[in-house]
């Protein structure tokens, strides 16, 4: 795995999830992004990536650049890691 150096922390460049991981990313991005009622081309501006990428982010599409995750979430104004932790409608604050 190739990783980057940043704020004297180590990412990695790509990250391979799994398809569960995947699934729940993809579930949260898109019930988030209804959420704020945007549009797929809305949020695909906003985040800085395409309306292709959006669709494999949100079908499931398991091989992302942890950036790509990042940006999503940072446009989401929501975690990485939330955004990779199934959700659950009875513990939402």
């Amino acid at each position: 795995m190739q990783f980057s150096q940043r704020n004297t922390q180590l990412y990695p460049k790509h990250t391979q999830l799994t398809l569960e991981e995947a699934i729940t990313l993809g579930l949260n991005v898109a019930r988030l992004r209804k959420e704020q009622s945007m549009s797929i081309t809305t949020f695909a501006q906003v985040a800085g990536i395409s309306r292709p990428t959006l669709y494999k982010i949100e079908s499931g599409e398991s091989d992302l650049k942890l950036s790509m995750i990042t940006r999503v979430a940072q446009a989401l104004d929501t975690s990485v890691l939330d955004l990779l932790t199934p959700h659950n409608s009875s513990s939402r604050r």
